[in-house]
């Protein structure tokens, strides 16, 4: 029996087919520029939060985008890892057919 993939609806379906699309199409670059993405924000953030260490309300807030971007960038670097160890193993698997 063949496993089927269950498929997100709405709109996380459509940013789900769109992500896979960009994957397949753009590959690596797509996954540079959302990291880079990700890093710049990061950095914008950080700077932000150094201005802000007079009000509270602001610090709390801050840090929460950051926490957030940094779980983000966690995530990214981890699909990154994915995709290269996958990459790895079809290119084992069609040099072994050869």
């Amino acid at each position: 029996m063949e496993e089927t993939e269950a498929r997100p609806h709405g709109v996380i379906g459509l940013a789900y087919a769109a992500d896979r699309l960009l994957k397949t199409h753009l590959g690596s670059p797509y996954r540079i520029v959302l990291a880079i993405g990700l890093v710049a924000s990061l950095s914008q953030n950080v700077a932000s939060l150094q201005k802000a260490l007079g009000s509270t309300t602001n610090l709390a807030l801050l840090a929460g985008s950051v926490v957030l971007q940094v779980l983000l960038l966690i995530n990214q670097l981890a699909q990154v890892h994915t995709w290269r160890q996958d990459r790895r193993e079809r290119r084992a698997a069609r040099k072994a057919k050869s």
